[in-house]
């Protein structure tokens, strides 16, 4: 079998299956998975690095229609911030089934 040639062998006694020779992180679903788990967790913490590295934004200039840089950057993260928890959803929920299951 394929997981002989690859070095995965079964134990002794237990018929081995194709997908039991493969690494745990080899499986197509588990990998598309972790994708979606850690993109959605890059879209929550996004905001939050974003706002707490203050000093980046802690000045006055560019203004916006007469607002310093300061209020306008952390207002204009209220909307991305609501948009990236919609994207982290609905990168979580696409692997869940209608009725919550998974």
């Amino acid at each position: 079998m394929w997981h002989e040639e690859q070095g995965w062998n079964a134990p002794p006694g237990v018929q081995a299956s194709p997908a039991a020779g493969r690494p745990a992180g080899d499986h197509p679903a588990r990998a598309a998975a972790s994708w979606r788990r850690t993109a959605a967790a890059a879209c929550l913490g996004t905001p939050f690095a974003a706002l707490l590295a203050v000093p980046l934004y802690a000045q006055e200039e560019p203004r916006l229609t007469g607002m310093p840089f300061f209020y306008w950057y952390q207002l204009i993260w209220m909307p991305l911030g609501a948009l990236l928890t919609a994207t982290a959803w609905q990168l979580h929920s696409r692997g869940t089934a209608p009725g919550g299951q998974r």
